[in-house]
């Protein structure tokens, strides 16, 4: 009897031996794995004693089954041409292919395995795909937050901000104030570093730096986080003939993030419509340039959009040749001069004219007799003289004159000539 337990025994073990051989068995499983962003990586998945199981590529970061057997399980068009099951089904190969890596949709853990039910993964081997990639090409960014709405000033607190975006590893981040490190952090997107301003900080640059030892770059970005105030400069480009387009840029050395406006311009230019502002309000382009243009002003204001420092700049419109100089007034205001002299030619003859008019109305009527006939006019010669009387008073005057006086004397002479003249007419009347 004893015997027989033993002999049972035996068959039993056998059997689980044999059961135990003949399990599905992962031959060569999938290593960890490094490459950069746009490489092709192999993630290894070799079975034997496939019976009916179906072999499963599955991604735990995204809970998603990439491959089923050799059919792509992947509805995204991009992984349907980057991925691909490779090998033979008799040869029990069913490594995955990844073509063109991507940091964002690759990285993370892989598990070959295989179901034999929807729902029942069993896993085999697994292994961790990591997709090497730099920075985000606006990366890194700097700027300051300020804890009031006016401008900055000595003792107030500041955060100065650097950020990274994208990439893997993350980037090491420093501050740096002129060539003094104020900060650094390792692991991190964000290094914000609180700073109380002083004297020594108006117009200072501070640099934050961001090193990839995989990539062996480093980039920076910089703020002032207490600035002077800007200058403002308006350059005039093109003018140089009635009729042309001209382009005013307003321009600044200040730093950081600044906003720009035009608060004067000819309201002419504006009622007819004839300017348009471009590149973030930079760029003021004024249409069909006019005479009456000529020597008007444009004014541009630059403002910090973090708190309200600003500056104004004006510049008069002028002529310009090709070279930038300044063509004079009397060489481009030629038409205009013309203008001018005739309208006021026009406006001395209009003047005359009004005169002579208002003369004319004031002359008074000549007298009409009853019976409305105008009165005959009378003429009478030079010197003559109505009655005897005037001739008795001009004898009378020469004989007051100094006979000595040749003035006196051809006044004497004058007299009598009007004299005899009189008599002579007398006598003709009688």
């Amino acid at each position: 009897m004893e015997r027989v337990c033993k002999c049972l025994f035996v068959l039993v073990l056998l059997g689980l031996y044999l059961k135990v051989s003949d399990a599905i068995n992962l031959v060569e499983g999938p290593d960890d794995a490094t490459v950069s962003a746009g490489e092709a990586v192999i993630l290894r998945c070799r079975i034997e004693n496939i019976v009916s199981e179906r072999i499963v590529w599955y991604h735990q970061d995204t809970n998603y089954y990439i491959t089923i057997a050799r059919t792509l399980n992947s509805v995204k068009d991009d992984k349907r041409w980057r991925y691909a099951v490779l090998g033979e089904d008799n040869e029990n190969i069913y490594d995955l292919l990844i073509t063109n890596a991507n940091l964002n949709s690759d990285s993370g853990r892989y598990m070959c395995g295989y179901s034999i039910q929807p729902g029942n993964f069993v896993n085999l081997g697994s292994a961790t795909l990591t997709v090497l990639a730099p920075s985000g090409d606006n990366s890194p960014i700097c700027y300051v937050d300020y804890f009031t709405d006016r401008s900055p000033r000595t003792g107030d607190f500041v955060n100065l901000v650097c950020a990274t975006t994208g990439g893997y590893p993350v980037p090491n981040i420093t501050w740096y104030r002129n060539d003094e490190n104020i900060g650094q952090a390792v692991g991190l997107r964000r290094n914000t570093q609180r700073w109380a301003l002083r004297d020594g900080d108006l117009g200072t640059t501070f640099v934050c730096k961001t090193t990839n030892d995989a990539f062996g770059e480093i980039r920076e970005c910089d703020v002032i986080p207490y600035p002077d105030v800007p200058d403002v400069t308006i350059r005039q480009m093109g003018g140089d003939a009635i009729g042309s387009d001209v382009e005013f840029v307003c321009g600044t050395n200040a730093m950081g993030s600044l906003r720009y406006r035009w608060t004067d311009i000819n309201m002419n230019i504006l009622l007819e419509n004839r300017f348009h502002i471009t590149d973030n309000n930079r760029v003021l382009t004024i249409t069909e340039l006019q005479i009456e243009d000529i020597d008007t002003f444009v004014e541009c204001e630059i403002e910090y959009e973090s708190f309200p420092l600003s500056q104004k700049g004006r510049l008069a419109i002028h002529l310009k040749r090709d070279d930038g100089t300044v063509i004079p007034q009397t060489d481009s205001s030629s038409l205009q001069n013309s203008a001018i002299v005739a309208i006021m030619a026009v406006v001395v003859i209009a003047i005359l004219i009004g005169i002579a008019a208002y003369l004319l109305v004031r002359q008074p009527r000549r007298n009409n007799d009853q019976d409305g006939t105008p009165e005959p006019v009378k003429f009478t010669k030079i010197g003559e003289t109505n009655t005897e009387d005037q001739a008795l008073n001009d004898q009378e005057t020469i004989k007051e004159l100094d006979p000595n006086d040749e003035h006196d004397e051809e006044l004497k002479t004058n007299l009598r000539l009007v004299d005899e003249s009189n008599v002579e007419v007398h006598e003709e009347k009688q």
